[in-house]
């Protein structure tokens, strides 16, 4: 339905995710894009007759979903990001404004984007705010900041040594960033190493600085031990994926570096999704005894 349209939604159920769940029929108004009023089947459908009623029976409405960690560039097929990065620009956005709609029509409202090619963050989300196309309200940070040869370094911003991360900050504040987002650690990137540290507690903290001094946050992609230590000891505010591996490659959870991030307040965006499409990949192809218990 278009934005500057009233209508009436009518379903069986309403979770509202805030402890108070209507099990009842009722109806919700909806007037330029915002909800007018929540009430009874049968007082709305008196009081609006004119108004256009979709039903949808058996079913339960609930609030705008939030995904936490998208890459609207990407075809979803765990095709790796160094291929991806390949196609020409326009084409990845093209692909994004796809996925937006599929984002949307799925539920999801707000998708906090964690990095894409050049501007195609900033053009998708302008193209949406814009209504040129549909999809969810956008977070975007643009382009995570790396070193040379680091993890998603290929989407453009690649800064090394204090004086080159500062102008990057300052540049991709200038396009207008919601956040930024740091590689502390490499990644899936080939020329990348996800176990190693690939800046500094000191490099990332003049990062968190200047984004602090325009009340922007940061979040850093942490594949280690070391990286979580070091975005921690920087002062940035949440930690993605957090994976407790060691520079040998094994799993070893550390209780004190937890109690460390509970301390600072900072926020975990686990991406939870990538290790259990990981497991379900490794049961189609197959497992040698002992493989998939590492994974779980």
């Amino acid at each position: 339905m278009p934005h500057n349209q009233t209508f009436v939604l009518n379903v069986d159920r309403i979770f509202t995710g805030m402890g108070t769940d209507i099990p009842e029929p009722h109806s919700i108004v909806i007037e330029n894009g915002k909800i007018k009023n929540i009430d009874l089947k049968s007082r709305i459908t008196d009081s609006f007759k004119t108004i256009t009623k979709l039903d949808y029976p058996d079913c339960t409405a609930l609030p705008g979903l939030v995904d936490g960690h998208t890459h609207m560039m990407a075809p979803g097929d765990g095709t790796p990001g160094d291929d991806i990065v390949k196609d020409a620009d326009e084409n990845l956005l093209i692909r994004a404004t796809h996925n937006a709609k599929l984002f949307l029509n799925a539920g999801v409202t707000t998708a906090r984007e964690n990095g894409a090619k050049n501007n195609v963050g900033f053009a998708l989300q302008k193209a949406i705010r814009l209504g040129v196309t549909d999809g969810p309200d956008m977070v975007v940070c643009g382009r995570p900041i790396s070193i040379t040869g680091g993890h998603m370094g290929y989407c453009g911003s690649e800064a090394d040594g204090l004086d080159e991360i500062k102008k990057e900050t300052r540049k991709l504040i200038k396009q207008g960033a919601d956040f930024i987002k740091i590689m502390a650690t490499g990644g899936s990137t080939i020329t990348s190493d996800p176990l190693k540290p690939s800046y500094t507690s000191e490099e990332m903290q003049l990062i968190v600085e200047e984004a602090h001094r325009v009340d922007k946050l940061t979040a850093a992609h942490c594949s280690s031990i070391k990286g979580i230590e070091n975005a921690l000891e920087a002062g940035v505010d949440m930690i993605i994926h957090c994976i407790f591996e060691d520079e040998t490659g094994m799993y070893n959870y550390r209780e004190d570096l937890a109690e460390t991030l509970v301390n600072a307040q900072a926020w975990v965006n686990p991406t939870l999704h990538i290790k259990i499409a990981g497991i379900e990949d490794i049961k189609k192809r197959g497992y040698k005894k002992g493989g998939l218990s590492r994974s779980e």
